[in-house]
């Protein structure tokens, strides 16, 4: 008998397949374990996700024909998991070595430090110190781990608790899945369940969190078996619901003999704080954040320059932010260990949507953490890579995800940072990729398991990339590049066989590496280039002295503005009427270029008299009044004039900018400064 999961059903279901030499139909499997195919291909979903974490090939699936395991695995089923299901815990890393330590303080009641050095086979040394270390993170979330008399155990608000257990479902590939022990029909219920709530309220989950929540969902009704656990208050966030979400909830929980009204409300709100795919336009929610989503994309426009148009993201962020709003309402946090990746490839962007995102904070009434904004950042990054993308060509690898939406802008937003060199396709979801001709595709890359029988490489990574994800792709990518590097040699050999053709070479060898090298400095040159005009694109570069005004009269802002662009204009950088088109839009559309505190960033498009790229500063000593029919009178005393020439010259600049802008202390300073020298060592230093 294999012994190798937790999953319920899941080992009689390796059994069936270790001892058969044939393949094995849904139909066989169903009949053989008395599960519905859903069940059926939940469970095989479960299994390859272990066998992965182990590295063995997982159960596979040959179209029309059936289901096997190859003989490797079924070799090492039975070599290492025939007698012994425990895993081997001691090579886990320190942070997956703490949760799943926390995930025992939460769910065994106590931890003592001889079950943490038993588990893991580490020191008491170390014991203590991943003990002390989830006392301080738990800390942060008001949770207390305090000693008993059987060892260490958390204390706190159950849905903090909860709240925690949440969180770590969102990374797809956390280790906790593996410590749920799943009955798949109850899962069949929960996942029909889930399905009539997207039927009743028309607010679609992603694929992935149809699968997370049902796993949360289970968790919780087993941990309900422990009367001590049901709520009996809750807190005032979790109180407002919609009728039918609650009576959804209260079905759901009857099937498993919990009446409770208190659990009925929590779980009708907490299945909104997963990630939907698609909303229901009129439901009420989403029409008091849908104007906001416009504020914000016209916000981010004029921060950056950018002329997204908010047709094309407002409902792909509007769909996002439903979800944001309510893990803003409910505490819980969306973190991945790897997130801060994307802040750094997506720096300015990230700066822009910090502060484009305030109107949603205000309406949320929280401060959205980090990264929160780079997930929300990565939306705009990817419209304005949109933009530059050439959509003829075909793609050399291919993105296929639960939906081919929702998440998965995040992920394609981050592989076309990492790699620009390579063609991503557009996200595909499995009924498009099951229609998708494969010609020319060197790799896929999925967040789900594929049933593909197709000889093309298949990468499982999850939405958002861990640092092991990148590493396959890396490899990959770098094996395909390493078979390309011949490309160089095969152009040096036409060279050598043209010039053979009119003229004797005395030293071929030397001739060939001559031109090899010369090839290479020819990349290396073009690679300098492209970093001379990065570097020259900087802050310090852009605002010189004579591109600073220190104001000293009052003045309209008519010209003031005109004013703030005059050393541009000198310069020849913006033509007169890019100025007249700044106070044509103003006038029509209100002061919506005033950032707050007194700092108005004044800009049109590239097209409207843009001749290079280009900042100045106006500083005034009085404000200035920026009046306009049918909009509210704003104050300014900082005018920023910006000249884009296209969507990204401009944004290391302007993020530099931005940045400082935020520091009100350095901004008061620039408010007090008497004269362009004083304002220039400002930003020199």
């Amino acid at each position: 008998m294999i012994s190798f999961t937790k999953i319920k059903h899941g080992n009689e279901l390796l059994d069936l397949l270790n001892q058969s030499n044939n393949y094995l139909t849904v139909d066989t499997l169903e009949n053989s374990l008395h599960l519905s195919r859903r069940g059926i291909f939940y469970l095989l979903h479960r299994i390859n996700e272990e066998l992965e974490e182990v590295n063995l090939d997982p159960v596979l699936n040959l179209h029309n024909i059936g289901y096997f395991l190859t003989p490797e695995t079924k070799k090492s089923l039975d070599e290492k998991f025939s007698q012994d299901s425990n895993k081997n815990y001691s090579a886990l890393s320190k942070e997956k070595r703490q949760t799943l330590i926390t995930w025992y303080l939460i769910n065994n009641t106590t931890v003592s430090i001889n079950d943490v050095v038993s588990m893991f086979s580490v020191s008491n040394h170390t014991a203590i110190s991943d003990l002390n270390n989830i006392k301080r993170l738990l800390l942060q979330r008001g949770l207390k781990l305090k000693q008993t008399a059987n060892g260490k155990q958390v204390f706190g608000p159950e849905v903090t608790i909860r709240g925690w257990v949440l969180e770590q479902l969102n990374d797809a590939q956390s280790l906790i899945y593996g410590f749920i022990q799943p009955d798949p029909a109850s899962i069949d219920f929960i996942q029909d369940k889930l399905h009539q709530l997207e039927q009743n309220s028309k607010n679609y989950f992603s694929d992935d969190a149809i699968m997370m929540m049902s796993e949360f969902i289970l968790w919780l009704i087993n941990r309900l078996k422990h009367k001590t656990n049901i709520l009996t208050s809750l807190p005032n966030s979790y109180k407002s619901s919609r009728n039918y979400d609650t009576k959804w909830a209260y079905s759901l929980l009857t099937h498993f003999n919990i009446n409770n009204l208190f659990e009925s409300v929590f779980l009708a709100q907490i299945v909104n704080a997963t990630q939907f795919y698609q909303v229901n336009k009129s439901d009420e929610l989403i029409n008091r954040i849908q104007p906001i989503t416009r504020n914000v994309i016209d916000r981010f426009n004029a921060l950056s320059g950018s002329d997204i148009p908010a047709y094309v993201l407002e409902n792909s962020l509007t769909t996002h932010l439903v979800s944001t709003y309510y893990r803003a309402t409910f505490g819980i946090k969306y973190t991945h260990p790897d997130l801060k990746t994307i802040i750094n490839n997506y720096h300015e962007l990230f700066v822009f949507t910090q502060m484009a995102i305030r109107p949603f904070e205000s309406f949320a009434n929280c401060h959205l953490s980090d990264d929160e904004i780079a997930l929300i950042a990565v939306y705009f990054g990817g419209q304005l890579r949109n933009k530059a993308e050439v959509t003829e060509i075909r793609p050399d690898i291919l993105l296929v995800c639960s939906s081919g939406i929702g998440t998965s802008v995040l992920l394609r937003n981050q592989l076309t940072s990492l790699y620009p060199q390579i063609n991503f396709s557009q996200p595909l979801s499995v009924f498009q990729f099951k229609n998708y001709n494969l010609q020319d595709v060197k790799l896929i890359i999925s967040t789900i398991d594929l049933p593909t029988s197709s000889k093309i490489n298949v990468i499982r990574v999850s939405p958002i990339l861990t640092d092991d994800n990148i590493k396959h792709i890396d490899n990959f990518i770098g094996f395909e590049q390493q078979k390309n590097s011949t490309s160089n040699t095969l152009n040096v050999d036409t060279i050598l066989d043209v010039i053979n053709d009119f003229v004797r070479i005395e030293n071929i060898e030397g001739l060939k590496n001559a031109l090899s090298n010369y090839l290479q400095s020819l990349n290396t040159s073009n690679k300098k280039i492209i970093e001379t005009e990065e570097q020259k694109n900087t802050l310090a570069n852009l605002i010189t002295k004579n591109h600073i005004t220190c104001l000293q009269n009052p003045m309209s802002w008519h010209k003031a503005l005109i004013t703030a662009f005059k050393p541009l204009s000198d310069e020849h950088i913006v033509a007169p009427e890019y100025v007249d088109k700044i106070i044509s839009l103003t006038k029509e559309n209100g002061p919506y270029m005033n950032l707050g505190n007194g700092v108005f960033l004044a800009h049109a498009t590239p097209n409207d008299g843009v001749h290079d790229l280009g900042l100045s500063l106006l500083i005034s000593k009085y404000p200035i009044k920026i009046e306009t029919n049918g909009h509210p009178e704003n104050d300014v005393t900082i005018i920023i004039g910006l000249a884009p020439i296209d969507q990204e010259s401009h944004l290391g600049a302007l993020a530099q900018l931005l940045q400082k802008l935020q520091n009100y202390e350095w901004l008061n300073q620039l408010k007090q400064v008497n004269s362009v020298s004083q304002a220039k060592h400002l930003f020199d230093n």
